[in-house]
């Protein structure tokens, strides 16, 4: 729960620092972010339990299949979604919002963020999918690298 403050407080002061328009185009991306991840979100109540009865069972061969099966439908459910708002990214920046300023941004983050759900989606995935295998200190090694080592620099970068 710490984590998923941590990031969303530390991107906003990033994006505070730069423009005032950033931050009312980041309040929108989070309102969003949780329709866009919502397939692996739910993938994250299902699939501890079916990961961790086989792995604990012995059924690895199992817990291989399930991991393919997870990981192809998130990549996959997440590549649509991408692609969709890609395609639609007008119709969504204007519908809503209707300042020009931040309708730029929104575009902007509309084009490419749901690019990086597709990873995120994964690793939010495999992170829970550790957990019931009782590898916590993995998943928040994990967490750790996806957060703060990859995704505040890369907005960072993004942003200039």
């Amino acid at each position: 729960m710490a984590n998923s403050l941590i990031t969303p407080l530390s991107l906003a002061i990033i994006a505070a620092s730069y423009n005032h328009t950033y931050v009312a185009a980041f309040a929108l991306i989070f309102k969003l972010e949780a329709i866009i991840l919502l397939i692996p979100m739910a993938l994250t109540t299902s699939m501890p339990a079916i990961i961790g009865f086989n792995y604990w069972t012995g059924h690895h061969d199992r817990v291989k299949q399930a991991y393919r099966y997870m990981f192809a439908t998130v990549l996959i459910a997440q590549l649509v979604i991408a692609l969709v708002l890609n395609y639609t990214v007008d119709f969504w920046a204007n519908s809503l919002c209707q300042h020009d300023s931040v309708t730029i941004h929104l575009k902007h983050y509309l084009t490419w963020l749901p690019w990086g759900y597709i990873g995120a989606g994964c690793v939010i995935v495999y992170q829970s999918t550790l957990n019931a295998k009782d590898k916590a200190i993995n998943a928040s090694v994990l967490a750790i690298i996806h957060s703060l080592l990859l995704l505040i620099p890369l907005c960072m970068v993004g942003i200039q």
